[in-house]
């Protein structure tokens, strides 16, 4: 999954780190590519993002690192959304990334799950 372009240089200048507060933030419509995260329509049930747990950072074979949390839970809700912003609660809400699921998704006063992807959410470093 790709940075934002102004994440690259946040994480290059050591602005996020392990033991910061990171947070997803779900929306319907598009949320564009904010430097910073923007609560305007975002879905009311994850209003000020839902913390992500088990920040944790696996290298592979091909010589690249990537940035794993838990996946997500949520019970009891009634939401729809299709986008998802990652953004970091600790440093004045910077984001990282805006994911697109392709599809809006949705649950009415129930339970939701948001699967992590295996390979991680954000992929640093290259083959070259």
């Amino acid at each position: 999954m790709k940075l934002l372009p102004h994440a690259h240089a946040d994480f290059m200048r050591g602005v996020h780190h392990e033991d910061d507060e990171y947070r997803m933030a779900l929306y319907e419509s598009d949320p564009g590519s904010p430097e910073i995260y923007d609560p305007t329509h975002e879905c009311q049930a994850a209003k000020s993002g839902i913390v992500l747990t088990n920040y944790r950072v696996e290298t592979n074979s091909d010589g690249r690192a990537n940035l794993h949390f838990s996946d997500i839970h949520l019970d009891g809700v009634t939401l729809r959304y299709r986008y998802a912003v990652l953004f970091n609660a600790s440093k004045g809400g910077r984001t990282i990334q805006v994911i697109d699921i392709s599809k809006v998704v949705g649950v009415e006063g129930g339970l939701i799950s948001i699967h992590m992807p295996e390979d991680g959410l954000v992929e640093f470093g290259s083959l070259q």
